[in-house]
């Protein structure tokens, strides 16, 4: 079982803060994870607090890919817990690595596969650009996919799950970055999606967009289609 809560998000709960970005609290048997950490650190303290969410438990952090929606609350995590594994996207230990190190943390360069666990991975760059890389969790009833922005886009996604791991995947859940797309491009997200890939569940965040949504539920279904605001907490079997 796999107990995520959304810290960050575009969308929030009344008592929490709203803002454009994107942070994930993944709690499974094996590690504690962040999966990005928003665009600001006081966002990411607060809501974190107000979902008793403790920073010093966590295991490691997983930043997607290099904007700032996505990496600006790390910086303050140093304090909280010191020495943290940061795993970092491709081409920026020299900018961004360096400034984690200055911050007490202890980042690390994804440039290839690494995993994390037996069953938890971090996918190996691919390009969108900007380089971008997934989390993927192995659960009994196939793969968790979380994405940042999905700035590779589903096809590349997909053909890596597919030469990398032999599971389906049974959840997805993050941004798709298909706010301003053309109708043509949703409706071929969501063609794939319901008609080839056929997750039990698919929880769309931070920069999927409101269209999106919309034709998920249609295509899908309310049950398959969740929709999760900052502060919010889900389970995943």
């Amino acid at each position: 079982m796999i107990r995520i809560g959304v810290i960050v998000n575009d969308e929030a709960r009344e008592g929490f803060k709203g803002i454009h970005g994107l942070s994930i609290y993944i709690d499974t048997d094996e590690k504690i994870l962040l999966f990005d950490t928003g665009p600001l650190p006081e966002i990411l303290e607060y809501n974190a607090e107000r979902m008793n969410i403790d920073i010093e438990l966590i295991d490691a952090v997983i930043l997607s890919h290099i904007h700032t929606p996505h990496i600006g609350g790390v910086f303050n995590l140093g304090w909280a817990s010191p020495y943290l594994d940061v795993y970092i996207p491709y081409g920026s230990m020299e900018g961004l690595g360096k400034k984690l190190l200055g911050e007490g943390l202890k980042p690390h360069e994804i440039i290839g596969d690494t995993w994390l666990s037996n069953d938890i991975l971090v996918s190996k760059p691919l390009n969108g650009p900007p380089w971008e890389h997934f989390l993927i969790i192995r659960s009994g009833k196939g793969l968790v996919v979380f994405s940042g922005c999905m700035h590779p886009g589903l096809e590349k996604l997909l053909e890596y799950i597919s030469e990398t791991l032999n599971k389906d995947i049974c959840c997805i859940i993050g941004g798709f970055h298909l706010s301003n797309a053309p109708d043509r491009i949703i409706e071929k997200y969501v063609d794939r999606l319901a008609g080839e890939v056929k997750p039990r569940l698919i929880i769309p965040l931070h920069c999927s967009g409101e269209r999106f949504r919309e034709l998920l539920k249609e295509r899908m279904g309310s049950n398959s289609t969740r929709i999760l605001r900052a502060g919010d907490f889900a389970t995943i079997d």
